[in-house]
């Protein structure tokens, strides 16, 4: 293995080490610009004949011939000039060579055979992906093993072929300049926080008696120690868009050099290199930072004199704090029950009608409309009645719904149906979770009516842009957003909600089982959640919306009592409240790019409330 200085990527190398890996003829043909604008840097300078025969001293260059890169003396630009093979050679004087910019263009375009002598390299094999001469279509690449072409036809299609690949990663390289600058931001707000929340704690140190100095030190270490923790965290985040960056940056410029500047030669051999390293990056995508790692203050000890037992002035503060920033008034009679941003940070709502016709609206953060699909309509003749349920954002922004028929449907961004997805072709009978029993006999009789056939409820979409959706039968199907099937795996909760953690945690809720469930990317049960301080009786926990942070919280609604939004960690550990003022929240979502989080409140005449990170 190699790895690069640049990006300190590693790559193998070929049957017989170092001397057979490709030549980089663009970099040869740079080496040799630079040497060229050495010998030519002053008027007076002599350079060489390099056409004298050796067994005689060299005759001082006057010119240089483009096709045969030689310099030549005044005898061999006259021997150049009587030889028909190279009659028609362009020749530069050196003046003319001092006065030219040696671009590209103005070094050879015929680039000779490495194995076969005198050799121009005219034809491409499309199998083996290199250029080749006359010579070697017969002896090295014969038809019909190998698919030949003429070079320039597959310089030019390959040519287009990585303007189009550099089109792609271009956005991708603007997105890496943006995290990195969201990065730098955050290191900032992290800096600032730091100081006035050390600021905080000097002062209210310098007011209390000298036996709580100690405790003060104690709570400057803790804040220090927090503070290198998480700038280890944002350093790391940048480093790694740093590297991504660099690794992309340095194909888009070798991608331009090519397209625009190099030889057919060149493109055609370094096509399947910056081919294969542009498709790889094209799919990058940063990570993503949490903004709440650049939020800390100090909160004083309201009790100092008993708080000094323990040695502590106050407390850290470091998870996000909410306030409400605004409220939306669905249209009468509806019933939302999912939210989600999409890539214009609108609000996209599945809705139900009281006649359980359903729709998904687009909103504003303000509650103007800006788009509304009928899901009705994409459905097929024989369709059991449409109830909007779940919705995700795809990666090319269109929008994927479960509307508690055996299939997803799929929209594209202006709203347009495109297709339906079946999570599976057979659906084999799932014996129902023993908390699931409770509904067995009208379960029954919903299969007889429906040909026993599931409903999906939640779904989700991870950081891959992996699907996944959960049904009435307990499981959970991991789909392609092409959908194609991946895999499948029980449950004991039906999975009305589901989130997906950064770290691979699928977390999923049941209100009607009281219950929030977390398994590993296989599918293995990992933990519940317990219950939030403060509920006396387990049926006052009714999870229903899910969101996850990118710091791996997990935001969890309650639509019993203390209806409200809570903090868990994905273990399981109830971390505290973000709100208990709620009517009757359903789904969430939250877009921390923006420091938002959207709350679906209320049953019939729904309201969106929108939080703002504080």
């Amino acid at each position: 293995m190699v790895s690069c200085p640049s990006c300190r990527e590693h790559f193998p190398l070929p049957a017989g080490g170092v001397k057979n890996l490709k030549s980089n003829f663009l970099a040869t043909k740079l080496i040799e610009r630079r040497a060229i604008q050495r010998q030519l840097r002053t008027r007076d300078a002599k350079v060489p004949c390099t056409s004298c025969p050796e067994e005689v001293s060299p005759g001082i260059a006057v010119a240089r011939c483009v096709e045969c890169n030689d310099f030549l003396c005044t005898k061999c630009v006259d021997a150049h000039k009587s030889v028909k093979i190279s009659r028609q050679h362009e020749l530069l004087t050196l003046d003319q060579l001092r006065s030219s910019k040696l671009g590209f263009r103005n070094l050879p375009e015929q680039e000779i055979c490495p194995k076969h002598k005198g050799e121009v390299l005219r034809f491409y094999c499309e199998t083996c992906e290199e250029p080749m001469c006359r010579d070697c279509t017969v002896l090295d690449h014969p038809k019909p093993e190998h698919k030949q072409t003429d070079l320039s036809s597959a310089a030019k299609e390959r040519n287009e072929k990585l303007k189009k690949l550099a089109q792609n990663c271009e956005p991708v390289a603007r997105t890496l300049d943006s995290a990195i600058d969201t990065n730098k931001k955050i290191k900032n707000d992290l800096d600032a926080a730091y100081n006035e929340a050390l600021t905080l704690i000097r002062q209210f140190t310098n007011t209390a008696v000298d036996e709580v100095i100690q405790a003060g030190h104690e709570q400057e270490e803790e804040l220090l120690q927090l503070k290198l923790s998480r700038d280890k965290e944002i350093e790391s985040n940048r480093d790694h868009h740093e590297l991504m960056r660099t690794r992309i940056r340095t194909a888009l410029d070798m991608a331009h050099q090519v397209t625009e500047k190099g030889s057919d030669h060149d493109v055609a051999t370094m096509y399947s290199s910056l081919r294969d390293s542009m498709q790889e990056l094209s799919n990058a995508k940063p990570k993503t930072v949490s903004k709440s790692l650049g939020k800390v203050t100090f909160v004083p000890c309201e009790n100092l004199l008993t708080e000094l037992i323990t040695h502590k002035l106050g407390e850290l503060k470091t998870h996000a704090r909410f306030e409400l920033l605004s409220q939306v008034i669905t249209d009468p009679g509806l019933m939302p029950r999912c939210v989600v941003f999409n890539e214009d940070n609108y609000l996209v709502v599945t809705d139900r009608l009281p006649s359980f016709e359903s729709v998904i609206n687009t909103l504003t953060l303000e509650g103007y409309d800006n788009m509304k699909i009928d899901l009705k309509d994409a459905g097929e003749p024989d369709e059991r009645t449409s109830e909007a349920w779940g919705v995700v954002v795809g990666n090319s922004g269109q929008y994927f719904v479960t509307d508690l028929n055996p299939y997803i449907k799929v929209f594209n961004s202006q709203g347009d149906f495109c297709m339906k997805v079946i999570p599976q072709n057979e659906w084999p009978e799932s014996p129902r979770s023993t908390m699931a029993s409770l509904t067995t006999a009208f379960s029954a009789l919903a299969g007889f009516i429906y040909k026993q056939k599931p409903k999906l409820y939640g779904i989700a979409v991870d950081d891959q842009g992996l699907i996944y959706v959960g049904s009435d039968r307990c499981d959970i199907n991991i789909l392609k957003q092409d959908g194609s099937f991946i895999s499948r795996f029980r449950t004991q909760i039906c999975p009305y909600y589901i989130a997906v953690a950064h770290s691979g945690q699928i977390v999923l809720s049941d209100h009607q089982n009281q219950a929030v469930h977390v398994h590993d990317a296989t599918g293995e049960f990992l933990n519940a959640f317990s219950i939030p301080d403060g509920m006396e009786d387990p049926t006052w926990f009714q999870p229903t919306g899910l969101c996850c942070t990118s710091d791996n919280e997990v935001y969890v609604a309650n639509k019993s009592v203390f209806k409200g939004i809570f903090r868990y960690s994905v273990t399981g550990e109830c971390l505290g409240v973000i709100t208990k003022r709620l009517r009757e929240p359903w789904g969430i979502a939250l877009n921390e790019e923006e420091d938002k989080l959207a709350v679906v409140d209320g049953n019939v005449r729904g309201t969106m409330e929108i939080f703002r990170l504080s």
